[in-house]
């Protein structure tokens, strides 16, 4: 199934319907993220265990950029809950509005895209090392290429950004489910609302 939009019906003067494109390249992102993380692309090789670990990283954060841009859009009055909606865009915009939600926004997600995945502050650097300093006196591998890497990586950064993850954040299956649930939850919203504001067209 493909659902096609015409281009002339998109106005670019109106800030909701940029802000729903934005947020909809915002989630594809995220959702490619989270696609090379869990192996589910077909005909490809297995990542490795340091992409692995960024890809992670990349679509938690992807998520939780996601939802601080919804929540801003919101704030600012751009998008709105519909008066009238199904069940299920009730229960999705209750579900992203839920304490619950707030919580594992500012704690994991928006934490991970601030501080370790688009951006790379300083604490989450001095957090690892300082661990490191106290538990091990080995030394790390910095840089590794190979015939089949021949530009290479860090397995330094890989182990600073899996540090971030377990050690801060400080994940479990719960909130990896409702990481996942969110993502969903804010596409359904924004599929509805772009469905509502464009004459879309379904091709089976």
């Amino acid at each position: 199934m493909k659902v096609t939009i015409n281009p002339q019906e998109i106005n670019l003067n109106d800030s909701k319907q940029i802000a729903l494109l934005q947020l909809l390249c915002s989630l594809s992102s995220a959702r490619t993220c989270l696609g090379l993380y869990s192996d589910i692309e077909a005909g490809r090789p297995k990542l490795s265990s340091q992409d692995e670990v960024i890809m992670l990283s990349m679509a938690l954060a992807g998520i939780g950029e996601s939802l601080h841009n919804f929540e801003n859009l919101v704030n600012k009055g751009i998008i709105k809950k519909p008066i009238n909606c199904s069940q299920e865009l009730e229960d999705s915009w209750n579900f992203i509005n839920s304490l619950e939600i707030k919580e594992l926004k500012k704690t994991n997600l928006k934490y991970l895209r601030d501080k370790s995945s688009f951006h790379f502050d300083p604490e989450p650097i001095k957090h690892f090392f300082n661990e490191l300093m106290d538990n091990n006196n080995t030394e790390i591998d910095l840089w590794e290429s190979s015939e089949n890497d021949p530009h290479g990586f860090s397995p330094l950064a890989s182990l600073i950004i899996s540090n971030t993850i377990l050690n801060v954040t400080k994940p479990d299956k719960n909130r990896a489910e409702l990481s996942i649930r969110v993502y969903g939850a804010l596409s359904y919203i924004v599929l509805d609302e772009i469905n509502q504001q464009y004459n879309l067209r379904i091709i089976q």
